[in-house]
């Protein structure tokens, strides 16, 4: 890692929080023990990780303290922004973390939907609640410098991905976020999130994964109304080829103004996807029983949208 980055670390090292050394390959990540003593002492953590670094999903959530057992969603939206939609995503994130499940995020943006799912996944009440996760590369670091904005007793996991010479360091992050993800939210955004949800999702489609991450696109206030046209269009001109991988991507509709509805019915499908509640496994959103819908929100895969 660059000069600058390291001198940046030991600044926030010096205001409480916890620096690990690089992990650079498989054999040098974080022993568990050390991994849950941080994690019980509630301190922020950083991991820097080398962007060649031959590491598992499983191998980069042990390093950064998560158990086995604990449910992580990864969650992709707009670093601008104003109004009800990031009032969404706040109430979203907060959600998911009361309900025990991890909050991922890309970044500490001062303004916008990222911003409000921090905000969001910090203002959780209750005991025990789990960490919140941010990955970022080395450049986005050092841009969305946060110190001062979070202090050392937040709950706060970052891992730290070297910048790379081989990929771009937007796509590096996006990966990242998704292959240690249970499932995986996109809520509005502009080009850097839909860029994202579709490399997602073509890597769902190309069957990247054994089993993939159930996916879920919010679709709310019509917001991508126009990506359902654009898959029909796809399909219906041979482009998009059926793939059993698509039944594990969703999209939820509604119109509903109550922030706080929206906000759980999108919890409670993604909680119902990955299993988190009963702790069943991972099954598709096309299996699983949604309820009784207490708004007009509806849900479809993307196998569903483009037949």
């Amino acid at each position: 890692m660059k000069i600058e980055t390291w001198d940046l670390l030991q600044r926030y090292k010096d205001l409480g929080w916890t620096i690990r050394g690089m992990v650079t390959s498989a054999e040098a990540t974080i022993p568990e023990n050390v991994a849950a003593q941080a994690f019980v002492a509630n301190k922020p953590v950083i991991v820097p990780i080398g962007s060649r670094a031959d590491l598992s999903p499983t191998q980069i959530r042990a390093s950064l303290g998560i158990a086995p057992d604990t449910k992580l969603v990864s969650i992709h939206s707009g670093v601008l922004g104003t109004g009800f939609l990031p009032d969404v995503a706040g109430t979203i994130a907060k959600q998911f973390r009361e309900a025990g499940v991890i909050v991922c995020n890309g970044g500490f943006p001062k303004t916008g939907l990222m911003q409000s799912v921090i905000n969001g996944a910090l203002s959780a009440e209750g005991n025990n609640l789990p960490p919140m996760v941010v990955v970022v590369t080395e450049s986005l670091f050092q841009k969305d410098n946060l110190n001062g904005m979070y202090p050392a007793g937040h709950p706060i996991r970052i891992l730290l991905i070297e910048d790379s010479q081989y990929l771009p360091n937007t796509m590096l992050r996006a990966h990242m976020l998704n292959s240690i993800a249970d499932g995986v939210l996109t809520l509005a955004g502009a080009f850097g999130t839909c860029a994202e949800m579709f490399h997602h999702l073509e890597r769902m489609d190309l069957n990247h994964r054994e089993s993939p991450s159930p996916t879920l696109i919010a679709n709310i206030w019509g917001f991508y109304k126009g990506l359902s046209a654009i898959l029909r269009q796809q399909s219906k001109e041979g482009l998009l080829p059926p793939h059993e991988n698509l039944q594990h991507a969703a999209m939820f509709t509604t119109n509903d103004k109550d922030r706080i509805r929206v906000a759980t019915e999108v919890v409670d499908a993604m909680i119902q996807a990955i299993g988190a509640k009963a702790g069943v496994g991972r099954v598709t959103f096309l299996e699983q029983a949604m309820g009784p819908r207490r708004s007009k929100g509806r849900i479809a895969t993307l196998a569903q949208l483009v037949s």
